[in-house]
């Protein structure tokens, strides 16, 4: 095999070859076939002679001959299948907190590559635009697990197979925070139960959600 964008220069493979009945004779190597232009060899280096491109070409087919002067040479056939690297390079994990959108910018090591929503448990709570993800805001008591969100990536080009992503969110909870604005109040000596002694403080924010405060029996619940 040979990996994807690997360069013109490049060993991909070292030649050996047994002579059982000479000793002593340098061996020499010949290459043929179909893509034999494609290559070189050095001594016993089997080299690229061209940049590999998975997306251009994913098979060669060469020959190698080896002859030591002297008896009869021998070719053997060979197959070289290109391994592809075309992948999807931006973070498999992210993190996330409730009820905000979390967005996740998509790159693989390819320009020009699509990127489509393809599987996963919770795909249902993305939404893709291009190469933007986004995680839509969520309440971290919405379920008892262990609030990771799984979506399955898939990136395509032209020429090259599929590359497939998982993506693992997790949901951090919000920093609960309460603000209320002074409040002043009085009430008169010997006032009975039940007294109003004014309207209720003003709202404040838990966890994102509204709630006030009440009076009952000049104590604050």
């Amino acid at each position: 095999t040979i990996a994807d964008s690997t360069t013109t220069g490049t060993t991909i493979a070292i030649i050996t070859a047994t002579d059982t009945d000479t000793t002593g004779e340098t061996m020499v190597y010949t290459l043929g076939g179909t893509d034999a232009n494609s290559f070189s060899i050095n001594g016993s280096q089997l080299k690229m002679a061209q940049n590999v491109v998975f997306a251009t070409k994913s098979n060669y087919s060469i020959s190698i001959t080896a002859s030591d002067g002297v008896n009869t040479s021998v070719a053997m056939n060979f197959t070289l299948s290109v391994n592809q690297d075309f992948a999807i390079t931006s973070s498999a994990t992210a993190t996330a907190t409730e009820e905000t959108d979390k967005i996740i910018n998509l790159t693989a090591n390819r320009t020009g590559a699509t990127f489509n929503i393809t599987g996963g448990a919770d795909k249902a709570k993305f939404t893709l635009n291009g190469a933007t993800l986004t995680f839509a805001a969520t309440d971290f008591e919405a379920r008892a697990d262990d609030n990771t969100y799984e979506v399955e990536i898939t990136a395509s080009k032209a020429g090259e197979d599929n590359a497939i992503q998982t993506i693992i969110v997790t949901l951090n909870m919000f920093e609960n925070t309460i603000t209320i604005d002074d409040q002043a109040r009085s009430v008169e000596e010997n006032s009975t139960t039940d007294t109003n002694i004014g309207a209720p403080p003003n709202y404040y924010r838990y966890n994102n959600n509204l709630q006030h405060y009440c009076w009952q029996r000049q104590k604050l619940l």
